[in-house]
């Protein structure tokens, strides 16, 4: 079949069996070229002078740049100038030479001869070492590119052991290395970069970095795959990333620019759940839907007969039986379970209908997905929600219309980063003081418990007026603050002052464990030059000079309250000047707490305390504090628009809202009970995430 295939290029592929059938010795051989060519037919090169031009420009662009703004900012502008409508792909099957496939084939069988490969069974063998690409790249001599310009720099990078030698998973350890570069999506979609391009590269796809990572393994002979998810559970967007296959069969993931042991790649992100992974394999695979589905219209996210699922690989799984609301249409056999991708639900497996039912197998627990029925182009959703919890154990989402309720919602879309975030402000104290080295002092307020990610209004109940305020984070905690409001009583008018702020090390505190205050790096004030509106004094003094200017807003009543304007996103990006040629500084300042804008935040690694602060021009009287964790401003905005909805087959609005700066917070009554809910934000943004509401809390999904 693969020869007729062919057409006029079978002759190229005889001669590649003829090459290896004169020697007993070559048998295996001759039956790894059998193997290729049987899956040849499915794998590609892509043609097109306009990408190759493309390309040439990047080139030019990764020589010359490395900031990840000009980098990201130079593909952009290269990608307006080249229409690629003229890309086409042709099946290797028609253009594959001989001396190429016989040279790859030797090659691999050399590397499994190695200590990294000679473990593999033959199978094993055909899919990690033997393949001659990783993509769509074109079909040149990768190896000799590779150990060249880029297998060098590996082993010089890898860890070595005390006879000198490099393990397997050392040598991934180096491989994720990226010393400059970036991930970067490109506003159109583009083919893979050729070989040289994977080598140069500085802005690209977690799918191109993969595949270079995979052709590097192989030509060391490191058993490396690419596994993915088409879509995570519980955010935007899929992933790739490439895995280590150990000697026991434990795949051990990795990605580009970890800090994390191998094979805690995917948790390095506390926010990325995978309904399902799946490998990429040079086999076409019998069972997968792209080779049984027939005339049947398939998602396009389930279309590669190349796909293996390896989810029980990873994690325990569940089997989840579903019975459909109605018959699938025009007869469809198979059926789909998809997850929210904060706007539109995306299947990520597929299972045979029987009589309106049917089994998916093997899905990761903790995540929520809808079963359905795919047809012209649609995901057509055909049952209640289902939601697989940690224990395996499957519950529908079957809204309650008798049964209401009242819920009161902080935010539209939530990360676990956030939590993160919350929980670091818990112990964090608001300090009053008559003296500015808070000598002695008054705690306002102490977090006792886990902020949520939105606006908290603390109102206080303190006779006296105190000249300065601080926030002073917990002990060994980064701050992350993002916004700090204070208000005398009876004024809706925040307080203003000049701003300080600073940090501890623990060569400040000495053995004593007693700490001043006074003691800091730096603090930020205001001046009288209205060219420069605030300076930092650093003590000790930095490498730079002692005072620096720091051009941020003026601190005036109109500026406190500008929210990612144009303005105040100038001033960020000077900001990010400054802390660039002088590193000394934080991640962030101080004033950041005080700036009304709730994407800047204080944060401060490193540091046994971190602290920010107020001095007033004359002693206050504080009676309620507003503050902000840092946030991603998917919190409940005063002012602006919100719609509720609830899952009933199709998204049901329950009404629109205006946030208040009086609650920062959205309470909707005769709500469904046992729903499956979404909020969105009608005056800007785009992220939005889905929510049950359980114990008087938004649960996300």
């Amino acid at each position: 079949m693969a020869f007729q295939k062919a057409g006029n290029n079978q002759s190229e592929l005889k001669k590649v069996i003829r090459h290896y059938s004169h020697r007993e010795a070559d048998s295996l051989k001759l039956k790894a070229a059998i193997f290729l060519i049987e899956n040849m037919d499915v794998h590609y090169s892509y043609q097109s002078n306009q990408w190759e031009k493309f390309q040439v420009e990047l080139d030019r662009l990764f020589k010359k740049e490395h900031e990840e703004s000009k980098l990201k900012q130079g593909f952009d502008s290269i990608s307006k100038k080249y229409d690629l409508s003229d890309v086409i792909y042709l099946s290797d099957l028609n253009t594959i030479k001989a001396k190429f496939l016989i040279r790859n084939i030797d090659y691999a069988f050399e590397k499994w001869k190695t200590p990294y490969a000679n473990h593999l069974t033959f199978n094993e063998f055909c899919e990690y070492i033997l393949p001659y690409r990783a993509g769509n790249e074109p079909l040149e001599n990768w190896q000799e590119l590779f150990n060249k310009q880029y297998i060098p720099q590996v082993f010089f990078q890898a860890p070595k052991d005390v006879k000198n030698s490099v393990s397997s998973e050392n040598i991934c350890k180096a491989l994720r290395v990226l010393k400059e570069g970036c991930l970067y999506f490109p506003p159109q979609s583009v083919p893979d970069f050729n070989v040289h391009m994977l080598l140069t590269a500085k802005a690209a796809t977690c799918r191109q970095y993969c595949s270079k990572i995979s052709l590097a393994a192989r030509c060391i002979g490191v058993p490396v795959v690419l596994d993915y998810t088409p879509q995570w559970a519980n955010r935007s967007m899929g992933h790739e990333w490439n895995s280590l296959i150990t000697k026991n069969g434990k795949p051990l993931n990795f990605g580009i620019q970890d800090t994390c042991e191998l094979g805690k790649h995917i948790e390095l992100i506390p926010d990325r759940i995978p309904p399902k992974v799946y490998r990429r394999t040079f086999a076409k695979q019998k069972n997968s839907l792209a080779m049984i589905h027939g005339l049947e219209e398939i998602p396009p996210t389930l279309l590669s007969p190349c796909i293996k699922d390896v989810t029980k690989e990873y994690y325990q799984t569940a089997n989840v039986p579903v019975k459909f609301n109605f018959n699938p249409p025009a007869n469809h056999r198979f059926a789909y379970l998809a997850v929210f991708n904060n706007h539109d639900w995306i299947p990520v497996c597929w299972a045979k209908t029987a009589n309106c039912k049917a089994v998916f197998k093997d899905l990761h627990r903790s995540i929520l997905c809808v079963p359905g029925y795919y047809f012209n182009m649609n995901f057509i959703p055909s049952a209640y929600p289902i939601i697989i919890d940690s224990l395996g154990k499957v519950s529908e989402i079957i809204p309650d219309l008798n049964k209401k309720q009242t819920i009161v919602l902080n935010r539209k879309y939530q990360t676990n980063l956030l939590n993160e975030y919350c929980k670091g402000m818990v112990g964090g104290k608001f300090q009053v003081s008559k003296d500015s080295n808070f000598a002695h002092f008054v705690d306002l307020y102490t977090i006792k418990e886990k902020p949520e990610a939105s606006y908290q209004i603390v109102n206080l109940k303190q006779p006296k007026s105190y000249k300065y305020f601080r926030y002073i984070a917990p002990r060994r905690s980064i701050c992350n603050v993002a916004e700090i409001e204070l208000y005398e009583s009876n004024s809706d008018s925040k307080l203003a002052g000049k701003i300080t702020g600073g940090c501890l090390t623990k060569f400040d505190l000495g053995d004593t464990e007693k700490y001043q205050l006074s003691k800091v790096p730096f603090y930020i004030r205001r001046t009288a030059n209205e060219n420069i509106n605030y300076q930092i004094l650093a003590s000790p003094p930095l490498n730079a000079s002692k005072i620096l200017k720091f051009p941020l807003l003026k601190q005036t009543d109109e500026n406190l309250t500008l929210n990612k304007t144009n303005q105040s996103e100038l001033n960020r990006k000077k900001l990010n000047n400054i802390k660039k040629n002088h590193p000394a500084f934080p991640d962030s300042c101080s004033v950041n707490v005080f700036d009304g804008d709730v994407l800047t935040y204080y944060a401060w690694s490193h540091k046994e305390y971190v602290w920010a602060g107020m001095e007033f021009n004359s002693p206050k009287q504080i009676k309620k504090i507003i503050y902000l964790p840092r946030n991603d401003d998917n919190c409940i905005r005063n002012g602006e628009l919100y719609e509720l909805f609830y899952w009933n087959n199709k998204w049901v609005s329950l009404g629109q809202q205006t946030g208040s700066s009086k609650t920062y917070k959205l309470t909707y009554k005769n709500v469904p009970t046992h729903a499956l809910f979404l909020l969105r934000n009608l005056t800007k943004g785009t992220e939005e995430r889905i929510f049950t509401y359980e114990n008087g809390k938004q649960v996300w999904w």
